[in-house]
């Protein structure tokens, strides 16, 4: 065993060309360098920086990240420690992922990682990296598409013949600023005529856990007996949305008078 440290300190020496600085310096460039390819969405080169078990841990999530999303990152080095058997470090980690088909959602992530390098196979390597694996992990493609279902779904209850305001509000907090207004607004539609709403995407960005969705939203009211139009409005409405265990919820609407009587 001793024998075995002694190597291993010898190898992490001549990689970080010796002194006592060079350990923290090898392990920054190390992680710099992972964190170039991986904006540069090349997964290969990413995944090297990692001994072999985190690398095939990280290989399916980070592989479908960089084929579904343009990365941007920043990098932050907190703290640092070296000796003659590698470094630890500090960093905190930024992302920001554009999906790059599709509604072009966009994720912010940013987390303080705590990584630990060492020698494998006589180079630098990763081999452990505290909080990227909490939750559906850091390097995951975002899993934000239903906060986007969750409004379509709303705007489809409002069109329903059967109970539309109850259907429509089960996707809105009840502690959302104005919600009485809101409920009063809906169910004073309701009593017109028969709703159409319908929805289209303008904007979504924000985090995993909660998002700002800016939709085109069209509403219309259609007498029941004549189907004749009564009412028709269409605007711009931003409305923030928030996970809530494996759903989602909006939280806060506005223009809030867009659904007024």
């Amino acid at each position: 065993m001793l024998r075995a440290l002694l190597l291993s300190g010898m190898a992490w020496q001549v990689a970080a060309q010796s002194g006592p600085a060079d350990p923290e310096k090898a392990a920054r460039d190390l992680i710099q360098n992972a964190a170039q390819a991986l904006a540069e969405r090349r997964a290969t080169g990413f995944l090297e920086a990692f001994d072999r078990p985190l690398a095939e841990r990280l290989r399916k999530p980070v592989e479908a990240l960089v084929r579904d999303y343009d990365i941007e990152r920043a990098l932050e080095f907190r703290s640092a420690a070296g000796d003659e058997r590698g470094a630890a470090l500090s960093v905190d980690w930024k992302l920001d992922l554009t999906a790059r088909e599709g509604q072009r959602d966009i994720t912010h992530r940013q987390k303080r990682l705590e990584c630990r390098v060492a020698v494998r196979d006589g180079a630098p390597r990763i081999v452990s990296l505290d909080g990227a694996f909490e939750g559906a992990g850091f390097f995951a493609p975002p899993d934000v598409d239903g906060a986007w279902d969750l409004l379509e779904s709303a705007a489809r209850a409002l069109s329903e013949r059967d109970k539309p305001v109850a259907g429509f509000l089960a996707f809105f907090d009840s502690k959302l600023p104005g919600y009485e207004a809101l409920r009063n607004g809906a169910e004073g539609l309701a009593a017109q005529g028969e709703i159409d709403s319908s929805i289209a995407l303008s904007g979504n960005e924000g985090t995993d856990a909660a998002r700002s969705i800016t939709v085109d939203w069209t509403l219309e009211v259609v007498h029941a007996d004549t189907s004749m139009r009564i009412l028709r409005r269409e605007a711009d409405l931003t409305l923030e949305v928030e996970r809530r265990g494996k759903g989602w919820l909006v939280t806060a609407i506005a223009p809030l008078d867009f659904f007024a009587n």
